[in-house]
């Protein structure tokens, strides 16, 4: 148990930090989050033009348009982040990771639901790169954010069920105790 609150606590750490260098560049118009977002833009825009969000391109271009209008999570919340697509569709799939798909017994089960869940997840990311609707510092800020969230989320998670076991336990242990007395 331990072991785990370190890793979610480093985790948090980590993610918080990535965030806040995001957002601290790019609010403060730093060069290196200039060309960084300039450089992904044009790679984006040499690689694949000026994509329209149809269902009447190639497979590729269909994709992109159905998770960026049905596979966002953002779509059902109405979340108006200019991050909200990252930062939703990161949050929802990986609380489902962390939280739902690691209690599934079956090991094969649980990576291909994983794999497809990360594959939507990218897609929907990628999208907003391909579509020219965000920065890739907009899409980064918005991931870690998120996942600064959920682990925190998680650590607050861990804490309260060690509280809630430990009271469990000296509940038990006071019953065991009267019952010997008895």
């Amino acid at each position: 148990m331990q072991n785990k609150q370190f890793t979610l606590t480093i985790s948090f750490i980590i993610s918080s930090l990535i965030f806040l260098i995001t957002i601290f560049s790019v609010f403060t118009k730093s060069l290196w989050a200039h060309i960084l977002d300039l450089q992904s833009f044009y790679w984006f825009l040499n690689t694949f033009g000026e994509p329209k969000m149809n269902f009447k391109g190639n497979w590729f271009n269909d994709f992109m348009t159905f998770l960026a209008s049905y596979g966002d999570i953002a779509t059902f919340i109405t979340l108006t982040l200019i991050i909200g697509h990252a930062l939703t569709s990161t949050i929802v799939i990986f609380a489902l990771i962390f939280v739902l798909i690691s209690k599934l017994g079956n090991m094969w089960i649980k990576c291909i639901i994983n794999t497809v869940l990360i594959v939507v997840w990218l897609g929907i990311l990628f999208s907003r790169l391909y579509f020219h609707a965000h920065y890739l510092t907009d899409v980064v800020g918005g991931i870690f954010f998120s996942l600064s969230w959920l682990f925190m989320s998680l650590m607050m998670y861990q804490y309260m069920l060690q509280k809630v076991n430990s009271r469990a336990s000296l509940q038990q242990r006071r019953q065991s105790f009267q019952s010997k007395r008895n």
